[in-house]
Order: structure tokens, then C-alpha cells, then sequence
């Protein structure tokens, strides 16, 4: 088989999966949301495909160019799991897919998202104009090294390792999916409409006509295993920047959030109320406006 059907099949099978624009010009998976005006380039969280955030980057589409990155979970041909050794990988994934856009593009990230493009626009300044991290994982440096060393113990005593891997991810029909998720604590201040997105763009149709998730519970623990050390990265960062919080965030702690600020005095910094660790998905709007406001400016 050659390298070029290769890449072909790959994203034939992609296209099917995800039901969007798929495109098969560049080496890097990703889609097409919309054609015209500069490029607006984002970068999903682990555990939600692109087509998640239809309410947060749907603005962006009336004068941008949006193209999203598809991570390495939603790859048909990834390899196992265990393949991802780092999310370096992911920052490099997304430094490989930037140079083909043309100019300087702006990128946002949401999440482990963030700091895929937050290690490319370290790497490669010269590619971005402008970026926006969304919610950005800090984690201790002692986390990260206990998670190198005892991966096994983390996936048995870490509670959000357990949490992924026992999570139900199979049902009858898409109605069976909301109503699953519907309840949970986590999705209580996402609207309807915007947790169908995730129903419907999160979800796949396996060879017995139930419904899966598409990016799956192993791919979703690997990548909590191999969460990267960011904090240095932000020392180094000369890209404009705008840093986004979920003022009830319990991922980007207050604490956390304050060292930053002293980290990267370089970047600005906002807050969006009434939301936490997934404010693209529950305050879109607001969210989409505060930046369009920043890169506007």
C-alpha cells in the first residue's frame, strides 16, 4: 500500500465518521467548518471532537476561515492508545498542520487543546498571530512525574482514571445518549441545544446499529495519563496571548490561575462567570464575543 492511498483511506473513513468536510489536502487530520477571510485555527479537549463547539465557533465562521484540528484519538489509523507517549505530540501535530494555511493564522484551544497550540506557538512563533487558551491543564510538576512512573497506580487510584474507564459508552439510540447524559452534574449549566452537539457529533454507530462514542474511554484515559507539565512553556511564550478562566473552574484553580498572571505578565487574562472548566460549552456566546472583542482590538 502506497503512503498516498494511505493517507486517502484515512480520510475517506474519517469523513464517514464524522459527517463533516474532511480534508484530504493537508498530511494533518482536520475539518473545514467554513471558507472565507483569514484563518481561524482550533483545537479541541480530550473526550470532545470538534463539531462539539458548533455554538462557540459558529461566530467565527461569518468572516473567518475556521478549521479545526482533529486530535489523535479521532485518527481511524492512530494505533492503540499507548501510541501517544506525550501531548507533545499533539503540540507537534498542530505545528504540522499550520504551515500549509498560509499566513500567520490565529488559534484557539480549549483544555488539553490549549496547550497543543501552546507548545506549537512556542516552537514556532511565527506561525500564529494571535492565540486564545481556553481553560489551559496545569498540573504540579510532581503530578506529571508520578503519572511517568506509576502509570498503573494512576489508572487504579487516580478517582478521574477510574471515573473514564467505567463510564457507560454504549446505547440504543441517540435519545438514549441525552437522556444518559442529561443529568450529570458536569453538563448543568449546558443547554439543550448545545449538549445535542455533543450527542450528536461525540457519538458513532458501531457494526451492531448502537451508539458509541467516537472518541473512546481508552483514548480518553491515555490521554489524562500523559498530561504535560506546561507551566515552563508559558516562560517562553512571545505570541500574543488571551487566557481564558471559568470563574466556577475547578480545573484551573484560583491559586493556579493568580501564579500565571506573575508567569506570563505578557499575556491578558479574562473571566467568564457562571461557568467552570467548560465554558465553550456553557456560555458560548459570551465566550465567542470576549474574543472576537480581543482579536479585534
Amino acid at each position: 500500500m502506497t503512503w498516498e492511498f494511505f493517507i486517502l483511506e484515512l480520510l475517506v473513513k474519517l469523513k464517514d465518521v464524522l459527517g463533516c468536510c474532511v480534508m484530504s489536502d493537508l498530511p494533518i487530520p482536520h475539518i473545514k467548518f467554513s471558507d472565507g477571510g483569514s484563518v481561524i485555527h482550533f483545537s479541541h479537549a480530550n473526550g470532545y471532537p470538534p463539531l462539539c463547539y458548533k455554538a462557540l465557533l459558529s461566530p467565527f465562521e461569518i468572516d473567518h476561515t475556521v478549521i479545526a484540528s482533529l486530535h489523535r484519538p479521532l485518527w481511524d489509523h492512530s494505533g492503540e492508545p499507548d501510541s501517544l507517549r506525550s501531548w507533545e505530540q499533539l503540540g507537534d501535530d498542530v505545528q504540522g498542520l499550520l504551515p500549509e494555511m498560509g499566513n500567520s493564522v490565529i488559534s484557539l484551544g480549549h483544555s488539553m487543546g490549549s496547550a497543543a497550540v501552546l507548545m506549537a506557538a512556542v516552537k514556532k512563533p511565527d506561525y500564529f498571530h494571535k492565540i486564545i487558551l481556553i481553560e489551559p491543564v496545569l498540573v504540579p510538576r510532581f503530578a506529571t512525574l508520578i503519572l511517568q512512573a506509576l502509570p498503573s497506580l494512576a489508572r487504579r487510584a487516580w478517582p478521574l482514571a477510574r471515573q473514564t474507564i467505567s463510564r457507560v459508552d454504549n446505547w440504543v439510540n441517540r435519545d438514549a445518549v441525552f437522556a444518559h447524559f442529561r443529568p450529570k452534574r458536569v453538563f448543568r449549566r449546558i443547554s439543550d441545544e448545545v449538549l445535542w452537539d455533543y450527542v450528536n457529533s461525540g457519538t458513532v454507530i458501531d457494526e451492531l446499529g448502537n451508539y458509541k462514542l467516537a472518541y473512546t474511554k481508552e483514548w480518553e484515559l491515555q490521554c489524562y495519563l500523559k498530561v504535560y507539565n506546561c507551566w515552563e512553556l508559558f516562560k517562553s511564550l512571545k505570541v500574543p496571548s488571551l487566557i481564558v478562566r471559568g470563574a466556577e473552574s475547578n480545573t484551573l484553580s484560583r491559586k493556579a490561575w493568580t501564579r500565571l498572571k506573575k508567569i506570563s505578565p505578557q499575556s491578558e487574562f479574562i473571566e467568564i462567570p457562571n461557568s467552570g472548566h467548560l465554558v465553550p460549552f456553557e456560555q458560548p456566546e459570551i465566550l465567542a464575543s470576549k474574543i472576537i472583542d480581543w482579536i479585534d482590538s
